[in-house]
């Protein structure tokens, strides 16, 4: 609701004036205390008379995600048991639609706009899988990921998991990709779902794809003041508010109440500290504690994967703009998304440190480095595999796949039972203490943006 803001002062402001005029007027005691809440029932029963015509019966998913719900582990999750073009009214849940297409409130067209997004019994993108294997001889490898692996706007059959096990079966490998990735999870949701979940369906490869929400939830959370390691947010929370608020205010039936917190903790708050032009956002590209907390996340998959005779890779995937981009490709870049100059700025400076913490990692965990052969996708030819500034369409998941497939197939010890984990404490010490220290080069760029932005 682009005039949220607007609405709620002109609604607080019009309220605090029959407030005081009904106190010193009336003086109202004892049950005429009541009508101080005559005003409150009146705006919520006309917000929701307006929400009912405009959206329908199911008017509130017109406000919170319908794929999305709350979770009592991981805080949040997809519904169970969905599939997308099978949802009898509106949805607006923008990741279970083609790109490019705004959810309409027409029933025809909005499932008309829709991707083929389901979701299975245990929660997973992606058709039913057994919870032993039927065939012992058959390598079952689960994607852990965020939306990047969930793969938003892309059918089933065209995300980057579901591709990389036709790649697979294709070169003649009994193979079964499942597709865990959720959107928005961190890498400590993921590490939850692993531990509680995947590791009792007989993995025999985990893929971490992840690290993008890392940055954003610590920057989110009142750039890092707020931020927990271990913090968890429920559905509407993460949808509407990007905050721990606590679950009066993110489970209030009340649209009135939901507004007014949306209104402070997302258009006051959120929006403001996000803001790209901020150059106190731009301090959190210094700061370690998310990508050590990261870090210590991938330290625990291995530990469970070494112990279980799991193999575990993480994926260095690409976004659309990095450091190395031409002046030529960066506008390019710019022109044909929502980028801007210094919101690419950042991505590229995010993206960078990202990098450099999986490849630290790579002596502890086995990556396979998709950005560097992605790299050689230059200008237009780059910009076709990408939906957006990290997201692939369905191309770029092709070339994705293809190229995680060859990395799987060339290692050694792929078709091994042991683990391909080099684990030892000693170095993960080393490593972690090194975790989120730019280079000078790195921070010369971040300090040379939060220069130019105070002036």
């Amino acid at each position: 609701m682009k005039n949220r803001p607007r609405l709620m002062i002109l609604t607080l402001v019009l309220y605090a004036g029959y407030a005081v005029f009904l106190a010193a007027v009336f003086q109202p005691r004892g049950w005429g205390l009541l009508y101080f809440f005559i005003p409150l029932g009146v705006y919520e029963t006309g917000l929701r008379l307006w929400m009912r015509k405009k959206f329908g019966k199911y008017y509130r998913y017109a406000i919170f995600n319908y794929l999305m719900v709350d979770h009592p582990v991981y805080g949040f999750a997809f519904r169970k048991n969905s599939e997308s073009k099978k949802i009898p009214f509106p949805i607006f849940d923008k990741f279970a639609f083609r790109a490019g297409v705004e959810p309409s409130v027409d029933l025809k067209e909005n499932i008309a706009g829709r991707v083929d997004f389901d979701i299975n019994s245990l929660g997973f993108r992606g058709p039913e899988f057994s919870l032993q294997k039927k065939d012992p001889n058959m390598i079952r490898i689960f994607a852990s990921g965020d939306s990047t692996t969930a793969c938003a706007m892309v059918g089933n059959d065209e995300a980057w998991p579901a591709v990389l096990e036709k790649e697979l079966r294709g070169r003649g490998v009994n193979a079964e990709v499942i597709n865990a990735g959720v959107g928005a999870w961190s890498s400590y949701q993921e590490w939850l779902r692993f531990e509680r979940e995947i590791i009792n369906y007989q993995p025999d490869i985990v893929l971490l794809n992840q690290g993008w929400n890392e940055e954003f939830w610590f920057s989110a959370q009142n750039l890092g003041r707020n931020w927990q390691p271990k913090q968890l947010l429920g559905a509407v929370e993460m949808k509407t508010m990007y905050a721990r608020v606590g679950s009066i205010l993110s489970s209030t039936a009340s649209l009135f109440l939901h507004f007014l917190a949306a209104s402070y903790y997302y258009d006051h708050r959120f929006k403001k500290n996000m803001d790209f032009n901020n150059p106190d956002r731009w301090q959190c590209l210094k700061r370690t504690e998310y990508l050590q907390n990261w870090f210590d996340n991938m330290i625990n998959f291995a530990q469970r994967a070494q112990s279980n005779n799991i193999k575990l890779y993480t994926v260095n995937a690409p976004g659309l703009v990095s450091m190395e981009d031409s002046p030529a490709e960066r506008q390019l870049y710019i022109k044909s998304t929502k980028l801007t100059e210094i919101y690419a700025d950042y991505q590229a400076a995010s993206r960078q440190r990202l990098r450099e913490t999986l490849l630290a990692a790579h002596a502890i965990i086995p990556c396979i480095d998709v950005e560097t052969e992605m790299s050689k996708q230059r200008g237009q030819s780059r910009r076709d595999l990408f939906i957006d500034k990290i997201h692939l369409n369905p191309k770029g998941n092709a070339l994705l796949a293809s190229i995680v497939c060859d990395a799987l197939l060339s290692d050694k010890r792929f078709y091994g039972k042991d683990t391909n984990l080099a684990f030892d404490n000693t170095a993960v010490k080393n490593i972690r203490d090194q975790i989120g220290v730019n280079d000078e080069s790195l921070n010369g760029f971040i300090d040379s943006r939060i220069k130019q932005l105070k002036c």
